[in-house]
């Protein structure tokens, strides 16, 4: 069974499509729409991202649900793929990995006693 900590990797894969989908949508805008200012760039840009986290809200708080269940891992396979995020979350977790191995313990010092 997955703890709540097996779930990052799904939440930020999933974050991940969803604003890659954003920047690729306020891309497309400016290519049609050359005439929008800097102000209404970033103002469309702002509420764009607003409708992305609205809508990821109630999927994530159930990722979480699903990550703390009974069949945690099957229960999150199949919200992975619902959401076709399979190649997402494996580079999440690629990540996630070479995190934890790049983290350094410090050699104990010698403390100074008079």
């Amino acid at each position: 069974m997955l703890n709540t900590l097996g779930v990052v990797p799904v939440i930020s894969a999933l974050r991940v499509k969803a604003l890659s989908i954003q920047q690729e949508t306020m891309n497309s805008i400016e290519r049609k729409l050359p005439h929008l200012s800097d102000r209404d760039i970033k103002v469309l840009n702002k509420h764009t991202k607003s409708i992305i986290n609205q809508l990821l809200k109630d999927p994530i708080l159930q990722a979480k649900e699903l990550a703390a269940g009974p069949d945690a891992e099957e229960a999150l396979d199949l919200f992975v793929k619902i959401f076709n995020i399979e190649q997402l979350v494996a580079e999440q977790e690629g990540m996630k990995t070479a995190e934890t191995k790049q983290v350094k313990v410090p050699s104990p010092q010698a403390s100074f006693q008079p």
